[in-house]
C-alpha cells in the first residue's frame, strides 16, 4: 500500500510538471476562462504548479479561498442585518417626525388663518368704536349748542313776554282809570288835562310797541272810545297778555324738556362714550395680541417647514443610502457566490483528475 501511494505521488508530481503551464487550457476550463475571477484563479492554480508541484498545495489553496469566501459572506450577512436595520429604523423615525410636522404644519397654518381673521376683526371693531366715539363726541357738542341756543331763546323769551305782560298791565292800568268818564273824557274824581291824559298813556303804550304811529293810533282810540269800546279794548288786551302768559308757560315747560332731554342725552352719551373707551383699549389690546402671535406663528410655520424640508432630504439620502448599500450589499454577495461557484469547479476539475490519475497509476501496478 505504502509503495502504492509512492508511484501515486511520483505520477502526480511528474503530472503536475508536466502540465503546470497547461492546466489552464483543459477542456473542463474553457468556460471557467470565460470570467475574469476564474481566468485569474486558473492562472494562480497553473502559477502554484509550476513554482511547488503539488496537488496538495492547490487543493489547499482552493479550501482556503472557499473558507474565506464563506467567512466573508457571513461577516458582510451579519454587518447587513445590523446595518439595514439602523437605517430602515432611521427611516421609519424620520418617517414619523415627517408626518409629525406635517400635522403640526397644519394646526399652525390653522392658527394663522384664525388669528389672521380675529386681527382683522379687531382693526375693524376699532374703526367702529373710534368712529362711534367721534359721532358721540360731536353728538355731545351739538346736544351742548343746542341746549345752549335753547336756554338762551328761553331766557330771551322770557325777557320779551314778561316784558309784555309788565306793559300790557301798565297800558290795562292806565286804560282802567279812564273808564267812568263820559266818552271816555275826565272822570269826576281826576284832575288831569288832556295832555296829561295822552303822556301818561304814552308812556305805558311804548313798552308794547316802538311805532310812534302805532302808539299815536292806539292814544286816540283809547281816548276817543266810549266805555263800551274801553271796556272791549281792555279785555282784548287781557286776552294778549293771558295769551302771551300762556307762551311763556309753554316756553317755561320747553325749557324743562329741552333741559331734561340734554342731560339724558348727555348722561347716556357720556355712558357709551365710557363704555367705547374701554372696548377700544381691550380691542386695541387684542389687535396688538393678534397681531404678535401671526409674526410668531408666520416665524414657526417658515421654520416648521424648513425643518420638515430637511427631515425629507434626510430621508431621501437615507432610503438613496440604504438602497446603494443594499445594493453594493447583493452585488458583492453575488460575486462570491459566482466565485465559490468558480472554485468549487476547479477544486472538481482537480478531484476529477487526481482520481483518474490515482486510477490509471493503479492500473499499471
Amino acid at each position: 500500500m505504502r509503495i502504492t501511494n509512492t508511484f501515486l505521488l511520483i505520477a502526480l508530481l511528474t503530472f503536475s510538471y508536466s502540465n503546470a503551464f497547461d492546466f489552464a487550457s483543459l477542456a473542463e476550463t474553457n468556460e471557467i476562462n470565460a470570467s475574469p475571477y476564474g481566468k485569474s484563479l486558473l492562472e494562480t492554480v497553473s502559477l502554484t504548479l509550476e513554482q511547488k508541484g503539488n496537488v496538495n498545495e492547490i487543493q489547499k489553496l482552493l479550501n482556503d479561498l472557499l473558507y474565506k469566501l464563506n467567512q466573508d459572506q457571513k461577516k458582510d450577512d451579519f454587518a447587513w442585518k445590523k446595518e439595514n436595520a439602523r437605517l430602515k429604523a432611521k427611516i421609519a423615525k424620520l418617517t414619523k417626525e415627517i408626518e409629525s410636522l406635517r400635522k403640526h404644519l397644519l394646526r399652525l397654518e390653522a392658527d394663522l388663518t384664525k388669528y389672521k381673521k380675529l386681527r382683522d376683526q379687531a382693526a375693524k371693531n376699532l374703526n367702529q368704536y373710534n368712529n362711534q366715539l367721534s359721532a358721540n363726541n360731536k353728538s355731545l357738542s351739538r346736544n351742548s349748542r343746542r341746549r345752549k341756543n335753547d336756554h338762551a331763546e328761553f331766557l330771551k323769551n322770557q325777557s320779551d313776554h314778561t316784558d309784555v305782560v309788565n306793559a300790557i298791565n301798565a297800558v290795562i292800568r292806565e286804560l282802567k282809570k279812564l273808564v267812568g268818564s263820559v266818552s271816555a273824557g275826565r272822570p269826576e274824581h281826576v284832575r288831569e288835562n288832556k295832555e296829561e291824559r295822552r303822556d301818561r298813556l304814552h308812556k305805558a303804550f311804548i313798552q308794547l310797541s316802538k311805532d310812534e304811529t302805532e302808539i299815536q293810533n292806539f292814544i286816540q282810540t283809547a281816548t276817543t272810545a266810549d266805555q263800551k269800546s274801553l271796556a272791549n279794548l281792555i279785555n282784548a288786551l287781557k286776552k294778549v297778555r293771558d295769551s302771551t302768559k300762556k307762551s311763556l308757560n309753554d316756553d317755561t315747560k320747553h325749557e324743562r324738556s329741552s333741559e331734561s332731554t340734554y342731560k339724558s342725552l348727555k348722561s347716556a352719551l357720556n355712558r357709551d362714550n365710557k363704555k367705547l373707551v374701554k372696548m377700544i383699549a381691550e380691542e386695541k389690546k387684542n389687535h396688538k395680541h393678534y397681531v404678535k402671535r401671526i409674526k410668531q406663528l408666520v416665524t414657526s410655520i417658515s421654520n416648521t417647514k424648513k425643518l420638515k424640508k430637511a427631515k425629507e432630504s434626510e430621508k431621501k439620502a437615507t432610503v438613496e443610502e440604504r438602497e446603494a448599500k443594499e445594493k453594493r450589499y447583493k452585488a458583492d454577495k453575488a460575486q462570491r457566490d459566482e466565485e465559490r461557484e468558480v472554485i468549487k469547479r476547479v477544486m472538481g476539475i482537480v478531484t476529477k483528475r487526481l482520481a483518474n490519475m490515482s486510477k490509471y497509476l493503479n492500473s499499471q501496478i
